[in-house]
């Protein structure tokens, strides 16, 4: 690490980061990369103020593979720790304790409660980190802000169930290890941990994080958001220990989001109206009906339910034409559009692309919409 970036007491970042780790590894049955990613965690969460959004993470695992004491060693070690446990609280009161925790970090036991994902989906991003609740006063009522941005991190025994809070999850699974022998919260040396604690505030007063990190090919910006706390951090130093097999797992979880993507409600659409221009096998330019036959389509042929306005509003905003022909709406397709969107979304087309073959490529090949 350069001068300008680290005071000459300050420790390096691999350094400390090897010795949460290891902390980790006395308490918890994590892997070995595992231990690393929650060890970068850990430190990134003294970078808050400089971090945003800042992703949750979330451990996993059957019982006995020491999930509630890796929270308590986060106890220790995180910024700003407030650890909570969300059985039986309603959601005024998980607001607040999230607001408790406002640019520190959140530590979730038994997160699986109803009603919490919803905060936690706030919570990752700075600017939509806030509830809004009334407060009454002398001439009424007022508006008052419970602000909540931060890091958090939860054990869980259910997946998700919001696409988008997993999405913004580093999700780490522990497993059962009959030979392993954990070590008690209590038989931890208090020493190191506040060692470890100091080590800590140096880096976050004596480190600058990048602004930009390079990201190698293949990965998609979605999912290289979900790590780019970690990701700033290792990169200072160039820890090709944690750094390249990430790239590798985030390399897989691109092609994860891809595929995906096929299912989401924009390319379902797609694919059922290029289902419903297909004849014989062959692809046949025509107006579509929106209600009678494209929703119903995508209803009964895709098991999707879309009303009307919603996939009129899909279409128009790939560029499609939408026209009224003899009272209900219409889709108006053209060549041009259908491969551009095809080619934009990833979509594979047999039809499409034997009669794509026939134009020239300047013909389809413009700018994604």
């Amino acid at each position: 690490m350069s001068t300008e970036q680290q005071n000459a007491n300050a420790p390096s970042i691999k350094s400390v980061v090897g010795q949460i780790a290891a902390m980790f590894h006395q308490v918890s049955g994590l892997p070995d990369f595992e231990e690393l990613t929650c060890a970068y965690y850990c430190l990134s969460t003294y970078f808050v103020d400089k971090t945003n959004p800042f992703p949750l993470l979330a451990i996993m695992g059957p019982n006995g593979t020491g999930k509630s004491r890796f929270l308590e060693m986060c106890e220790l070690l995180a910024f700003r720790p407030h650890l909570f446990s969300f059985m039986k609280l309603t959601p005024p009161a998980m607001r607040d304790k999230l607001g408790e925790a406002h640019d520190g970090t959140a530590i979730l036991d038994e997160a699986d409660t109803d009603g919490l994902e919803s905060f936690l989906t706030l919570r990752y991003r700075r600017e939509t980190a806030v509830c809004y609740i009334k407060i009454p006063t002398a001439g009424g009522w007022a508006t008052k802000a419970i602000p909540m941005f931060g890091p958090s991190i939860l054990h869980k025994r259910q997946p998700f169930a919001d696409p988008a809070v997993d999405g913004r999850s580093i999700l780490i699974n522990t497993v059962a290890n009959t030979d392993r022998v954990y070590t008690e919260k209590e038989n931890i040396s208090e020493d190191i941990i506040a060692d470890l604690v100091v080590a800590q505030m140096k880096l976050r007063v004596s480190v600058k994080l990048p602004k930009k990190t390079l990201i190698p090919p293949g990965i998609a910006p979605r999912i290289a958001d979900t790590y780019r706390p970690l990701i700033a951090l290792a990169s200072i130093e160039n820890d090709v220990e944690f750094l390249e097999p990430l790239w590798e797992r985030l390399r897989l979880a691109t092609t994860d989001f891809t595929d995906g993507q096929a299912y989401e409600p924009g390319p379902i659409v797609v694919q059922a109206l290029l289902s419903c221009l297909t004849i014989n096998e062959n692809m046949v330019i025509k107006n579509v009906k929106l209600e009678g036959e494209l929703v119903k389509k995508i209803q009964y042929e895709f098991g999707y339910n879309l009303n009307s306005r919603q996939v009129a509003k899909i279409l128009r905003s790939y560029g499609f034409t939408l026209k009224r022909i003899g009272g209900p709406f219409s889709v108006v397709p053209d060549l041009k559009t259908l491969i551009k969107v095809a080619l934009a979304i990833g979509l594979e087309d047999e039809a499409l692309e034997r009669i794509a073959k026939g134009l020239k490529p300047s013909a389809w090949e413009t700018e994604n919409p």
